[in-house]
């Protein structure tokens, strides 16, 4: 029985609605995030400085007419691969946009710009996703909604590759338009732009390339199996010319990563598995949550819970999710299977392993690349991806249960989006001016001389504000959140001088004696000098405390070495707080 196609849910919805809708949804789930356009939204993660990055490394890519795959301005003065590093380069286009503009301005509008952008387009690719599997046009739109406003989506926006689910929808999408396609004409065309969506899916987020190819691997075997003649004849061609084009454009990456693989060995960066109370609780992130229950601490849900209303209606809309051509098991099972894999190695509950092994361990195993993947929750989006769908056909069947009701139906309806929009409300941005982060001193030194570097201490090996300080200051930096490589480029001149353990232990330069600091001060001014590190800041003794180590005994070596200290004064960054060091004359 095909309940999709019913009357209530066959007038025909314009994609133009469907983005303002979903606009409007974003907007009112993050609210007041759109209220600050030019200021930069600071996530808990703090990635949004580490994008802000990426969309300036593509401008400067651009400009200076190099290789964004690889670089030698972080972790400098080494070549560093960036093939696993989380660009999402394509996105930088909403910076070169606004780059004429000073950064304190671009920065926060290239930001604006994508949130905008992914609100109206991830509710807009599935839309029509749900369109294409025949749920009729308000189950499609609701399926829309659903997805563009639940927590796995608002708690990324400031992470692009995890943001960015347009991307991995709009590729299946394509994708069934191609395998559906009854001419070879069709196929080509739909096939063409499936492959440069898909080569610029693999550019913003190898997370989502891989759900990409599991759910399309399986929506292609089901069609295969369903008519392997048709597919073979007229699906097969654009299929390969789609191939074709996603090799032209993502050429340049796929080098940089085999490159990547064969002189990079492989970082295990171990695996947090999620509490499985994180799908049912809310978490202290959902505004709504905390404020109806003041008591209780919310420390569960995060972006893993999506609402309850999300879960009702996905159960209620199971009567009546029948996609086609694919039999709704291939979608249960993808669920199914994404819902078990995000749960990680081991089972969790209540803070405490179960003990057992899960399916994920044995993957990770067999799979090597694996061991680089560190939030195996992520997973989730195949669930996800379903769950939404379902939702939307459960909405759609409580709509026309309203709809007898044509007094109030009008007013119902926008309740219910109004409800759904304060439920998984989520307020976890802040909002500050681009030049607060660091102070001015800071970077004043670093732009002093173009061409040398910066170097904080103590060392961090993995610090995520040095991005966002080489894109304020172009200056070179020795360190950067680039974890699967970090512990081997990280600080390389001090490496190379046997001086890393020094400033990372620095008590250890009191018990030099008095010739003993001379000659040690001599290789570090020469080490310095060689490298054209012109710049050190060292953090105050509030921000470095969770690093173990005393500032007062780095800041006795600077003074040693008679390098000059510069204090920020009153106007101290927001997330960077340190003291400036430059050379002695």
């Amino acid at each position: 029985m095909q309940f999709a196609n019913s009357n209530s849910s066959s007038t025909l919805i314009h994609p133009w609605k469907v983005i303002l809708v979903c606009i409007g949804m974003g907007a009112l789930s993050t609210w007041p995030l759109l209220r600050h356009p030019l200021d930069l939204p600071y996530d808990p993660t703090s990635d949004t400085l580490l994008f802000s990055w990426s969309f300036w490394w593509l401008k400067d890519s651009i400009v200076n007419w190099h290789n964004p795959f690889y670089s030698t301005t972080i972790f400098y003065p080494e070549q560093a691969n960036l093939a696993m590093a989380t660009l999402a380069l394509p996105y930088g286009v909403f910076y070169l946009i606004v780059s004429w503009l000073p950064q304190t301005v671009a920065f926060p509008l290239s930001f604006f710009f994508f949130i905008i952008f992914t609100f109206a387009m991830t509710g807009l690719t599935t839309f029509l996703l749900g369109r294409e599997l025949g749920l009729g046009e308000r189950a499609s739109l609701y399926a829309g909604i659903f997805i563009t406003i639940s927590a796995t989506h608002l708690e990324n926006l400031g992470r692009v590759h995890l943001g960015c689910m347009e991307l991995p929808i709009g590729a299946i999408v394509l994708l069934l338009r191609v395998l559906k396609s009854e001419t070879r004409k069709a196929s080509y065309g739909w096939g063409a732009v499936l492959g440069f969506v898909v080569a610029l899916l693999l550019l913003s987020s190898q997370t989502y390339s891989l759900y990409f190819l599991i759910i399309g691997s399986v929506l292609s075997l089901a069609f295969v199996v369903r008519d392997p003649g048709k597919i073979l004849r007229v699906a097969g061609p654009g299929l390969l010319l789609g191939a074709a084009v996603f090799l032209v454009i993502s050429w340049p990456y796929i080098s940089a990563l085999r490159d990547f693989t064969k002189h990079y060995p492989t970082v295990p960066l171990g695996s947090l598995d999620p509490d499985l109370l994180r799908f049912v609780l809310p978490g202290l992130n959902q505004a709504t949550y905390r404020t109806l229950f003041p008591g209780w601490t919310f420390n569960w849900g995060n972006h893993l819970f999506m609402g309850l209303f999300l879960y009702g209606f996905a159960l209620a809309g199971i009567k009546r999710f029948y996609p086609q051509p694919v039999n709704r098991m291939v979608f249960f099972g993808l669920a199914i299977t994404g819902f078990i894999l995000c749960l990680g190695s081991e089972l969790v509950v209540n803070k405490q392993s179960l003990g057992f092994k899960l399916p994920y361990h044995y993957l990770k195993s067999a799979i090597p690349i694996l061991q680089a993947d560190r939030s195996p929750d992520r997973f989730f989006f195949l669930a996800l991806l379903v769950l939404g769908l379902l939702a939307g056909c459960g909405a759609d069947r409580l709509l026309d249960w309203i709809s007898k009701y044509q007094k109030v139906a009008r007013y119902a309806t926008i309740a219910l989006s109004v409800l759904l929009g304060l439920e998984v409300h989520v307020d976890s941005y802040r909002y500050h001016k681009v030049d607060q982060y660091f102070s001015k001193t800071l970077e004043s030194a670093a732009q002093r001389n173009p061409g040398s570097a910066v170097m904080g201490l103590p060392p961090q090996l993995d610090s995520k504000h040095t991005f966002f300080l080489q894109a304020r200051t172009g200056a070179a930096v020795l360190d950067a959140d680039y974890p699967r490589v970090s512990p081997l480029l990280g600080y390389s001149p001090l490496r190379k001088a046997n001086l890393l353990e020094l400033f990372k232990e620095p008590a250890q330069f009191k018990a030099l004696t008095i010739a003993q600091k001379q000659s040690t001060c001599d290789r570090i001014n020469g080490t310095l000098k060689q490298n054209r590190i012109e710049t050190v800041y060292v953090l105050d003794d509030a921000y470095a405390m969770s690093f173990g180590t005393r500032m007062a005994d780095t800041r006795e070596i600077l003074t040693a070495c008679e390098w000059q200290r510069i204090d920020p004064g009153p106007e101290k960054g927001l997330f960077l707080q340190a003291s400036v060091w430059v050379p002695p004359k």
